[in-house]
């Protein structure tokens, strides 16, 4: 399911935690920000009320650089960027479908297009969001446009989470911009 060598999606981790947690991994790593009918179908979502425009991005929490917070960074018609609340790196955030899927384990080739499509849109948007960086003191670019295709280069990583260990039960691609930090260091 791997989309090319630059989106890891590690499909076998899943059967591995699974194995190794049985049914507790599921109590502990539940879903959170969807709501399910008792027939299963999704009743609410919090990441598509975000990438349809119903609730504000930042809701919940705030992102590390206050510029980018409550507002879609890029979006086009299948695809909604926007800021991870719990930062993990320099820039860190999420780009999601506008239509809902669960998560990596109901993906297959099909979804290729839709993989190809939340790399791009991660990608425009860490390069706009650098690109545009400001000194605070001198008010000018930190970053000429070669250096900002350098760092696409050399330090833009894109992921996903395995279930169980997903935080939203929506497909989200992490789109990061390194140095990380914290726990990713």
């Amino acid at each position: 399911r791997n989309m090319d060598s630059s989106i890891m999606v590690p499909v076998g981790v899943a059967t591995l935690a699974l194995a190794a947690c049985g049914t507790l991994a599921w109590k502990v790593f539940r879903p959170k920000g969807v709501v399910y009918g008792s027939d299963a179908l999704v009743m609410q979502c919090l990441f598509c009320d975000i990438a349809h425009g119903r609730t504000d991005p930042a809701k919940g929490g705030r992102p590390a650089d206050q510029r980018l917070q409550g507002r879609l960074l890029h979006e086009t018609a299948d695809v909604a960027v926007f800021c991870n609340l719990a930062v993990h790196a320099h820039l860190h955030l999420l780009a999601i479908p506008k239509q809902h899927l669960q998560n990596i384990s109901v993906l297959g080739p099909e979804h290729i297009p839709l993989l190809q499509q939340l790399k791009a849109a991660g990608t425009e948007a860490l390069r706009e969001i650098l690109a545009n960086e400001v000194h605070e003191a001198t008010g000018r670019r930190i970053r000429t446009p070669a250096e900002v295709e350098e760092e696409a280069r050399n330090n833009f990583v894109f992921n996903f989470h395995v279930p169980p260990f997903n935080s939203i039960d929506h497909l989200h691609l992490h789109c990061l911009h390194l140095p990380s930090h914290g726990w990713l260091s």
